[in-house]
């Protein structure tokens, strides 16, 4: 019975680190292609790209933040 305990928390552990690194990579690329299209937004409004890009510096929730902001959640 423990042999079954520990291959089923193995799996379900595994399943769960799975489908985290799917929705981190998904939320990269979902992102990234919103960051693209902020900047074009801001040039085709009449910024300089030069300015654009600037703006697209400080575009909130980096992927960074959001995991200092769940170590947080943790108790680290």
């Amino acid at each position: 019975m423990n042999l079954r305990r520990s291959l089923t928390t193995f799996f379900y552990m595994t399943k769960l680190i799975l489908s985290l690194l799917g929705i981190a990579v998904r939320y990269y690329f979902k992102r990234r292609k919103a960051l693209g299209q902020f900047k074009r937004e801001l040039i085709a409004s009449g910024l300089s790209p030069q300015e654009a890009k600037e703006l697209t510096n400080v575009y909130p929730f980096k992927f960074g933040e959001i995991m200092r902001l769940a170590q947080g959640f943790s108790g680290r």
